[in-house]
């Protein structure tokens, strides 16, 4: 089979549980996913619906209690050891560097994933300045603030242009500007043929960069599908947005959550809803009575993602 057909990542039920205060928690529970190659996906969910958890297992920092993981085309129940070469990964935290100087970190990924003396120097010293982290390089990693060492960490990820990058929550703690950069690395990865894999809860920034995306709640895959593909699926969806005061919100959801296939959220002065194309009408009659500067547009992946949520959350009460 051609190198290029094989996924970068395939999972074949999954399941992964810990204890915790005496309980069982199923983090991962019987998950089947296919990640093709060349792409960016966005691994999204709340807190606690095993994101992080799922990550660490495809870069074979965990074991799954049963299934089986294939990244890159290497088993990482049997070839674990295989993967540093191929993969680049970014914890939320990087335990791992902490005591390690950047410079360090940088150049010896950089000879382990195969790079000779000299073009591993070459590769840090270009990443260090891409990154703008030149002044950090002779510092440990435990003595950076947090967006210094978020970015040191994100070159060690990157250094040596791994196939696979997996990143976890890679934009935290980083300036606008840093944030920029990064997304234009991720997209000219993509563009040489690499895949990533990116954790966020910033739906904005996902929305803008990626092409797949995947939904996970209380340990399972809710949607997986490009976002185009998601979007198209949205279009008899719209989004109202208007201002209203607080104090007559309850009175407009109320009135509105009477009305199936509606979904409604509240942010201080403002009103969100999706809802059919068919109910716009009534719903303008309503927030007519009570708000002003309607505005009307399809909806983002952030009102799908939030519609979606509250719809799983209140199937489990």
């Amino acid at each position: 089979m051609p190198e290029n057909s094989v996924p970068a990542i395939q999972i074949d039920r999954v399941t992964k549980t810990y204890v915790s205060k005496g309980h069982v928690v199923v983090a991962n529970d019987d998950i089947s996913l296919t990640v093709p190659r060349g792409e960016i996906v966005g691994l999204l969910g709340p807190n606690g619906a095993g994101k992080t958890t799922l990550v660490r297992q495809i870069v074979g920092l965990l074991r799954p209690d049963r299934g089986r993981i294939v990244t890159m085309g290497i088993d990482v129940g049997t070839h674990v050891h295989r993967l540093p070469s191929m993969v680049g990964y970014l914890s939320q935290r990087p335990w791992a560097l902490l005591e390690h100087v950047v410079r360090d970190a940088l150049y010896y990924t950089a000879r382990l994933r195969g790079l000779s003396r000299t073009a591993a120097r070459i590769e840090c010293d270009r990443l260090t300045e891409v990154l703008g982290v030149e002044p950090l390089s002779a510092k440990r990693f435990e003595s950076l603030s947090g967006g210094e060492a978020r970015l040191c960490a994100l070159a060690v990820a990157l250094v040596a242009r791994p196939p696979l990058l997996v990143l976890d929550e890679p934009t935290n703690d980083l300036a606008p500007e840093k944030r920029m950069i990064l997304w234009r690395l991720l997209s000219e990865w993509k563009r040489d043929g690499g895949t990533v894999l990116v954790v966020s809860h910033n739906l904005l920034e996902v929305e803008q960069h990626v092409d797949r995306v995947i939904l996970m709640y209380q340990g399972r895959i809710q949607r997986a599908e490009l976002l185009q593909t998601l979007k198209t699926q949205s279009a008899t969806r719209r989004r109202i947005r208007c201002v209203a005061d607080p104090s007559t919100q309850k009175d407009i959801v109320d009135v509105l959550q009477k009305h199936d296939q509606i979904h409604v959220r509240c942010d201080e002065s403002q009103i969100s809803i999706t809802c059919s194309v068919s109910a716009v009408e009534r719903i303008i009659q309503v927030l007519s009575v009570y708000g002003e500067n309607i505005e009307i547009s399809p909806p983002s992946l952030e009102d799908l993602y939030m519609e979606m949520f509250t719809k799983n959350a209140a199937l489990r009460e």
